[in-house]
């Protein structure tokens, strides 16, 4: 396993499982997080995107609520500043409709439709003709986690 989120995700969940053993986690760099999980975007997705019902719609609505509970723990920043998804033609709008539908059965809380009028008032620098506006798409700080994935070991 080596020092990303995952790896260190997985060694920590070993470590609580079988406290008798050893856990070693093998990093090529200096430091942990040096590659996808350290040059990510920070973006915790709400789940969007994702066709309803299938493993990882639940997994990633799943998975927001331990991260948030995880940040929160550790004092680490998780801050929802929300996402607009936008149409910026009529071409675009079945789309859009598209992922309001797979937002609304993934349980995505607080999605809402917006006109070009609500758009404007969520993100005034914004020209389409719609958005999808889900006020709980959050961003973190991927590498503080894997900072505390790291020293937290065994601990939830």
């Amino acid at each position: 396993m080596g020092g990303g989120i995952i790896g260190l995700a997985v060694a920590r969940r070993l470590a609580q499982l079988r406290p008798e053993m050893d856990i070693t986690v093998l990093e090529k760099e200096r430091e942990i997080a040096q590659h996808q999980t350290g040059r990510n975007s920070g973006v915790v997705h709400a789940g969007i995107y994702y066709a309803p019902g299938s493993l990882k719609a639940r997994l990633c609505r799943k998975g927001v609520g331990l991260l948030r509970e995880f940040c929160t723990k550790h004092g680490i920043p998780y801050v929802e500043c929300g996402k607009v998804v936008v149409a910026v033609d009529d071409k675009e709008l079945a789309r859009l409709r598209d992922l309001e539908h797979r937002a609304r059965a993934n349980a995505v809380p607080g999605v809402r439709w917006l006109d070009a009028a609500e758009l404007r008032d969520v993100e005034p620098h914004v020209t389409a003709v719609a958005g999808l506006h889900s006020p709980t798409t959050a961003i973190t700080d991927y590498r503080a986690i894997a900072r505390a994935l790291q020293t937290a070991g065994g601990a939830a």
